[in-house]
């Protein structure tokens, strides 16, 4: 079912998107085709939790997964970045006196571009302790290759890059998720309700509701850097808008290229690039950037045109062996919105 959620009146024909996701058997989806300060496009359809029947509702949260890392890590490291507290080329060893050796030389660059050599993640959850055990261990791993020499995504970093946040700021990442909009962590002792189901942890014995599927953020709590936002699609549509109308000075800084991908992809400071082969689909324009999300959740943005794409589900649901196309999903909606043109301007 279309819902509203104000959105504007216009003469495009948005059937080639409602036909698109009418097919699409993942239990729940929220979509969302929103400018600077409108929304064009809405459509909420599914069941939130398949074994108890619950339906869908906009109140409902879906568990945000790696947007987490642009959406809240990113805009609070740039503010600091902005205010000249931080400076991108800043090593680790600035933060953690006491780590010696490669990893102290990482700067906050290269976390952000995801060219630190840390590996792309480790099951730290099963080794016991919490959040400081568990960034002690990340601070002390072998790295995958030198600073700086090749790009490899990685949540370490990220987590990283969380605490430093709090500890420069003296407060939890609970209290600074509120400065850059309305989403929200899930505290683990404390389940998010309404909330989207995601899958059935072996490690924790239950399907997922309203707590942090990523098991590192769990450990950690429910808040860390990479991992563990919660939003509802209304709530990430206003984050996208603020996005959208970011200074354009920001918005070159944070997606200048930084570092390129084995398939070319270009990645700027947090942000995926437009890029042929990139998750915004073929169509996507040099000024792109977006990001994707484990559970099932993705948002691309287009700032010279004026538009941000959104699409939240719960792809792992029940588990993540289901099957879905979610990448072919993902190309396809932001080929069919660039194929719609009821932007203006041109294809850039």
């Amino acid at each position: 079912m279309n819902t509203p959620m104000n959105r504007e009146m216009n003469t495009t024909n948005w059937e080639p998107l409602e036909r698109l996701f009418s097919t699409c058997q993942i239990p729940a989806l929220s979509v969302a085709v929103v400018g600077r300060d409108r929304v064009f496009f809405s459509l909420e359809r599914g069941i939130a939790n398949l074994e108890t029947g619950e339906k869908l509702t906009p109140q409902h949260r879906y568990d945000l997964a790696s947007l987490t890392k642009v959406l809240v890590t990113l805009p609070l490291v740039m503010e600091l970045l902005e205010g000249k507290i931080w400076r991108l080329n800043q090593c680790l060893q600035d933060f953690y006196p006491n780590i010696t050796g490669d990893t102290g030389k990482i700067t906050l660059e290269q976390i952000l571009a995801h060219t630190s050599g840390l590996v792309p993640t480790v099951p730290l959850h099963l080794e016991g302790g919490g959040k400081t055990e568990i960034l002690e261990r990340i601070l002390h791993l072998p790295l995958e290759f030198s600073p700086g020499k090749k790009c490899r995504y990685s949540d370490l970093g990220f987590m990283l890059l969380g605490d430093l946040l709090e500890r420069e700021h003296g407060l939890s990442l609970f209290e600074l998720i509120k400065r850059v909009g309305p989403l929200c962590y899930g505290d683990v002792r404390f389940p998010l309700f309404p909330a989207v189901a995601t899958e059935f942890c072996a490690w924790r014995g239950k399907l997922l509701q309203g707590q942090v599927h990523d098991e590192k953020a769990y450990a950690m709590g429910g808040a860390a850097g990479h991992a563990g936002a919660f939003g509802t699609l209304h709530e990430v549509v206003s984050v996208s808008q603020n996005l959208l109308n970011t200074p354009p000075d920001l918005l070159e800084r944070m997606t200048q290229v930084r570092s390129l991908e084995g398939d070319g992809c270009p990645r700027g400071l947090g942000w995926i690039l437009g890029h042929p082969r990139c998750s915004g689909g073929g169509r996507s324009s040099r000024q792109a950037f977006g990001h994707t999300g484990f559970t099932g959740t993705s948002i691309w943005l287009e700032p010279l045109r004026g538009y941000a794409m959104i699409l939240l589900s719960n792809r792992v649901h029940p588990t993540r062996q289901d099957g879905h196309d979610l990448l072919g999903l993902r190309r396809k909606f932001g080929e069919t919105v660039a194929s719609l043109e009821f932007y203006k301007g041109d294809l850039l």
